[in-house]
């Protein structure tokens, strides 16, 4: 077993590489300290990402060469957990997990060492599975349901199986606590305060702006319906399942802009009267981005927004997360009661660089524990 970190023999696992969101940005990061580590994936479309990604030793499962995997991946749900034990992970020394579901599962000899660093323990056979009947027929749910019972069972015995964890916000490690029943310590995922910064110039923009994922979780709907009421400009940056349905709901004033490149992005944030970020987050990296150029937002009160956006000072926290409670926060949101370079300041705690330092400072300690123990 080699003792010394910097000789480790280092892989990466990841749940999928097929969107580019604040997990993935997470990865980078880790990525960045081990750039030769390969990285392990259960599915890999480079044309969701972006090119820097093409450099990277990226090794996806056998999924991967499946039929209809690019457009129902979702439909493979039975053969995740079997694709995620498949991958030989006994040549290394240290295995890093970023798991939103299933890289928390890959199976280790006893003789490496397994970090996870969890962005949030699997919530669809958890945290959202009463709603599940509400989105399916009944003859769906037949099969659905105890597919999702068995795959819950998977979750609660994977969770073992890694040495330590790092939970990415105070929300996820009560979560991790209650239904894994293990310690994690809490590091934030980072942000690039260097590239995410203020404008020159005071904004000039005179549109608020979302950033996300199109899921259905995020409650982007409810941002296109108040906004259509309040017949206020809405720029919404990103890509995913709900873009037909939001493109139905928009009314002229909403701009549903797609998948964008950072300096794109940097540009959106910097112009925007404020972030409107109305989902339930466990953490939340757009909120802390946006704080970083400066800018103010205005965010469901809830989950990891509590932790990362001080009302009244760096934002509006609003706490029912319904189309009124939104508009009631947007109506009383004035740019002159927020400091632009006060929230800079309260980003900075959020830099890519504290999380390095945390980051690889609690591996080193873990592995040299790890190492104690099973000299």
């Amino acid at each position: 077993m080699v003792t010394d970190i910097n000789k480790a023999r280092i892989a990466l696992v990841h749940d999928y590489l097929n969107q580019y969101g604040g997990a993935e940005r997470v990865l980078e990061a880790i990525h960045g300290l081990f750039p030769q580590a390969p990285v392990y994936t259960l599915l890999y479309d480079q044309a969701k990402l972006p090119d820097h990604f093409k450099l990277w030793e990226i090794r996806a499962s056998f999924l991967n060469r499946m039929p209809g995997r690019r457009r129902h991946y979702q439909k493979m749900l039975p053969l995740f957990p079997l694709a995620i034990e498949s991958f030989d992970l006994r040549d290394y020394d240290i295995v890093i997990s970023s798991s939103n579901a299933w890289a928390k599962g890959a199976v280790t000899s006893g003789r490496t060492f397994h970090l996870c660093y969890i962005h949030t323990p699997m919530r669809f056979v958890r945290d959202w599975y009463h709603h599940i009947p509400f989105e399916h027929n009944a003859l769906t749910n037949v099969f659905l349901l105890p597919l999702l019972n068995r795959i819950r069972g998977w979750d609660t015995a994977s969770a073992a199986r890694p040495d330590c964890y790092i939970s990415n916000s105070n929300e996820v490690q009560d979560r991790v606590s209650k239904y894994y029943r293990r310690p994690s310590q809490v590091i934030y995922p980072p942000v690039n305060t260097d590239f995410f910064r203020p404008a020159d110039a005071p904004p000039g923009g005179d549109y608020f702006l979302t950033v996300s994922r199109l899921k259905p979780y995020k409650r982007l709907d409810l941002a296109v319906k108040a906004f259509n009421e309040m017949d206020l400009k809405l720029t919404i940056v990103g890509e995913g399942s709900e873009l037909n349905k939001l493109k139905k709901m928009a009314g002229p004033k909403i701009k549903l802009a797609g998948r964008v490149s950072d300096m794109q992005l940097l540009n959106y944030y910097q112009n925007c009267r404020a972030l409107v970020f109305p989902g339930l987050e466990d953490f939340g990296i757009a909120p802390v981005e946006a704080q970083s150029c400066g800018r103010p937002v205005i965010a469901y009160g809830k989950g990891g927004c509590r932790e990362t956006v001080i009302d009244k000072g760096t934002g509006i926290l609003f706490s029912r997360q319904t189309e009124a409670g939104l508009m009631e926060a947007v109506r009383s949101f004035k740019p002159e009661d927020f400091d632009r370079q006060a929230i800079r300041r309260h980003a900075l705690s959020f830099d890519r660089k504290i999380f390095v330092g945390k980051f690889t400072e609690m591996l080193a300690n873990q592995y040299s524990n790890f190492i104690k123990k099973t000299a």
